[in-house]
């Protein structure tokens, strides 16, 4: 009787130990999955094949039924949030995805639209006022300034550098009471 009770007490010191372990270890994280789901937006002002500019986002919400999605904006803030919950005897899952977007002054709330693709992708679009689209030239100008600029600062910089450096080391080879001589010879006190 007191062998079938230590056999028992071990049983369950192993199944204790088992769940244990299991209700500390961490799953592992799937970066991909997370990253895909940030927002990432470059440049949110794109241009369609028509030529029109227009704010263009995009979020990752592939792990949402439509009906757990919910967009709105407020005082010119785009608001998305997903919920997801399944309650099941042998588990319980819960999902949420929440981001905000500061929409720019110039584009008009009332004027967004959203778009869910069949692969999960929620598209959020509204037309852009020119005075915030990006103009390509200005861009080529800037380019061009800062091109031109650090090559003056570079080369400046590498002038300085090199007369530093250049009398420095003659000022030591003018100052060394040592005269150096092949590397054969032993180093002779000049006189």
């Amino acid at each position: 009787m007191y062998r079938d009770m230590e056999e028992e007490f071990k049983a369950f010191d192993s199944e204790l130990g088992h769940i244990q372990n299991n209700l500390f270890q961490l799953a592992p994280i799937d970066t991909e999955t997370m990253q895909s789901s940030l927002l990432k937006v470059e440049s949110p002002i794109v241009t369609d094949s028509g030529g029109n500019k227009k704010l263009a986002l995009r979020f990752d919400v592939s792990n949402f039924k439509p009906d757990e999605i919910e967009v709105k904006t407020k005082e010119n803030v785009l608001y998305v949030h997903a919920k997801h919950e399944e309650n099941t005897p042998e588990k319980k899952v819960f999902r949420e995805f929440s981001k905000q977007y500061s929409l720019p002054k110039s584009v008009d709330p009332a004027k967004l639209k959203s778009m869910l693709t069949k692969d999960g992708v929620l598209h959020i679009e509204a037309p852009a006022p020119e005075a915030i689209a990006p103009k390509p030239e200005l861009y080529l100008f800037y380019i061009r300034f800062l091109s031109i600029y650090l090559s003056i600062y570079l080369s400046i910089y590498l002038s300085f550098f090199l007369s530093f450096f250049l009398s420095f080391f003659s000022s030591l080879s003018n100052n060394n009471k040592y005269t150096y001589v092949a590397a054969s010879h032993p180093l002779k006190e000049s006189v």
